[in-house]
C-alpha cells in the first residue's frame, strides 16, 4: 500500500473510483489517514467536475450539432455522477464523525461508571465504620480527646442510646457527661482510659 502520508504519489483516480475502492483502501490505516484520504478523493472530483465544465462550454462555443449536444449531455451526466461520489464521501465522514462522538460517549460512561463505584466504596467505608461498637473506636483512637471532637455529633451515639457533652474541670483536666436513657456520668478522660486499659 503507498504511503497516505504522501498523497503526492497515491494514484487517485484508482483509488477513488469507488467508494467500494476507497473503504477497502482505507481498512488498513488509522482514521486519520483515511479521512486525509476521503479529503483527498473530494479535491479530485471537484477539479474533475471543473474540468468537465470547462470542456462543456468549449463545445458549446465550436458547434451546436446534436452530435455535440448528446457529447455535453454524457459529460453532464459524467459530472452529477462525481456529484453523488461527493455525496457519498461526505456521508462516509459524517459516519467517522459519528464514531468519534459515540467514542466520546463512551469514555464519559466509563468516568461515570469509575466515580460510582469510588462513591460506592466510600458509602461502604462509612457503614462499615458506623457498625464498630464504641469501644472499638475508643481503642482505635491515638488520644480520647480525637474521638470525641470527631465523633460528638456521629450518629454512633445516636444508634447505641448514647449522648455525650464536654465541659472543664475547676483544675483545668477536660471532662465528659455520657449519657445512657436516664443514667448519667460526669467523669474525666483519663478515668475513661483508665477503665478501657482494665476492660
Amino acid at each position: 500500500l503507498p504511503n497516505f502520508k504522501s498523497f503526492a504519489q497515491v494514484n487517485l483516480e484508482e483509488v477513488c473510483q469507488s467508494i467500494e475502492r476507497i473503504e477497502e483502501t482505507c481498512q488498513p490505516l488509522s482514521d486519520i489517514e483515511c479521512r486525509q484520504l476521503l479529503e483527498e478523493c473530494a479535491k479530485y472530483y471537484e477539479e474533475k467536475s471543473a474540468q468537465i465544465e470547462k470542456d462543456i462550454t468549449k463545445t458549446e462555443q465550436e458547434k451546436k450539432t446534436l452530435q455535440n449536444q448528446v457529447y455535453i449531455l454524457r459529460k453532464r451526466i459524467k459530472n452529477l455522477d462525481y456529484e453523488i461520489y461527493q455525496s457519498n464521501l461526505a456521508i462516509k465522514d459524517l459516519g467517522f464523525q459519528i464514531e468519534d462522538t459515540e467514542s466520546s460517549i463512551e469514555k464519559t460512561s466509563l468516568k461515570i461508571r469509575d466515580s460510582r463505584y469510588q462513591l460506592a466504596n466510600i458509602l461502604q467505608r462509612i457503614y462499615e465504620e458506623d457498625q464498630k461498637s464504641l469501644i472499638e473506636i475508643l481503642l482505635s483512637e491515638k488520644e480520647l480527646s480525637d474521638f470525641f471532637s470527631t465523633f460528638s455529633t456521629s450518629s454512633i451515639f445516636s444508634s447505641i442510646g448514647f449522648s455525650n457533652s464536654s465541659s472543664t474541670f475547676s483544675g483545668g483536666e477536660t471532662a465528659v457527661t455520657i449519657s445512657f436513657g436516664s443514667l448519667r456520668i460526669f467523669t474525666s478522660f483519663e478515668t475513661i482510659k483508665s477503665l478501657i486499659k482494665i476492660l
